[in-house]
Formats: structure tokens, C-alpha cells, sequence
């Protein structure tokens, strides 16, 4: 018994972080998410886990909420949202390639177009595929 009382005094300095604790487990059990509190508690999940579980669950009851609201949502239900992502994608993909070809296009256009005086030794440079010169002599040449 003493030890027991001993164990009680050398607790009360955690008392407040219980108090604490309990209230706000007695706040999730009325929100419904005793449960979730308990395999915590158990060890059956850790605090990552229930985070995760407690933004899906969040999530789920927005959308019922979202639902019974509006029942145009109701139309999503038969909408193959993988294929809507990959049309996106494809989209965004063409997009991208359109906007490549238009920037070389606009750069091509303003590249003089002769071979002859300083383009002449630039296009030659460009044109190899090794023993390029030196960028010092090709500046001196090109000038």
C-alpha cells in the first residue's frame, strides 16, 4: 500500500498531461473516433498511420457532406476520373511539344541564315562533331 501511495506522489507532476490526455480522448470518442484512439493506444497503428487514416476519414465525410448538398456532384460518381487524369497528361504533353517547336521556330527565324564571313566559321563549328576550336580563337575569328 505505501508503495503504492509513493508511486501516486512521484506521478503528480504527469497528473496535468493526463488530465490533459483524457480530455481531449474524451473529445475524439464524441467525434466518433474512438476507435481510431484505441488502436493508438493498443499499438496497433502509430501516430503517422492514424494521421493519415484521420485526413481519409475527413475526407470521405466532406464528400458525403459535398454530396448530399448537391446532388450534381452525384455525376462524378460514374466519371472515370484515371482516364480524365491521362487526357490531362496527354493534353499537357502536347502542349509542352507545341511550345518547344514555337520557341526553336522563333529562335531558327532570327539565326542569320548565311554561310559566308563570321556565320560561315560558326556554322563550320557547329556543324563538327569534334576538334572544335578554341573559344578565344572562335570569338577572334568570328569578329
Amino acid at each position: 500500500m505505501i508503495a503504492r501511495i509513493r508511486a501516486m506522489v512521484s506521478a503528480i507532476p504527469d497528473y496535468k498531461k493526463w488530465a490533459q490526455y483524457r480530455q481531449l480522448v474524451a473529445v475524439l470518442d464524441k467525434a466518433g473516433l474512438g476507435d481510431l484512439c484505441s488502436r493508438v493506444n493498443s499499438g496497433a497503428i502509430d501516430g503517422k498511420t492514424a494521421a493519415t487514416e484521420l485526413r481519409f476519414a475527413r475526407a470521405e465525410r466532406l464528400w458525403n457532406r459535398a454530396l448530399s448538398e448537391n446532388r450534381a456532384l452525384e455525376e462524378l460518381r460514374h466519371v472515370d476520373r484515371h482516364k480524365l487524369v491521362d487526357e490531362y497528361q496527354n493534353y499537357e504533353k502536347s502542349l509542352f511539344k507545341e511550345n518547344v517547336a514555337a520557341i526553336r521556330a522563333q529562335h531558327l527565324s532570327q539565326v542569320p541564315k548565311g554561310a559566308q564571313g563570321e556565320m560561315r566559321v560558326v556554322r563550320g563549328e557547329l556543324g563538327k562533331k569534334r576538334a572544335h576550336i578554341a573559344l578565344r580563337k572562335l570569338f577572334s575569328l568570328a569578329v
